[in-house]
C-alpha cells in the first residue's frame, strides 16, 4: 500500500485497525442459513464454519472470508457495520 490511505465503509484502514469478528458474522448468518447453504454460497468448509461459530477457529481463508462478508452484507445489512467489523 502506498502513502494514500485505503478506506473501508468510509473508515481509513491501517494494518492494525480492521479486525473482523468472524464468529459474529457466522452467528448472524446461521440465523438465516444452514452450514451447507453457507458452504454453497461461499465455498467455506462446514467444519471450518462450525469451528469459527464455536470460537475454536479464528478466521476463514481470504477468499472464503470475502464471500462471507458479501453474504453477510446482503443478508444482514442492519448488522453489517463497524460493530461487526470492529473498526477502531
Amino acid at each position: 500500500m502506498n502513502k494514500a490511505t485505503a478506506t473501508f465503509i468510509g473508515h481509513p484502514i491501517r494494518k492494525d485497525t480492521l479486525i473482523i469478528n468472524w464468529q459474529k458474522v457466522i452467528v448472524n448468518l446461521k440465523k438465516s442459513f444452514t452450514y451447507d447453504q453457507i458452504k454453497q454460497q461461499t465455498g467455506g468448509a462446514p467444519l471450518l464454519l462450525r469451528r469459527i461459530y464455536r470460537g475454536s477457529e479464528e478466521e476463514p481463508h481470504l477468499s472464503t472470508g470475502i464471500l462471507l462478508l458479501d453474504l453477510h452484507a446482503d443478508t444482514c445489512p442492519d448488522k453489517h457495520n463497524k460493530l461487526t467489523l470492529l473498526i477502531k
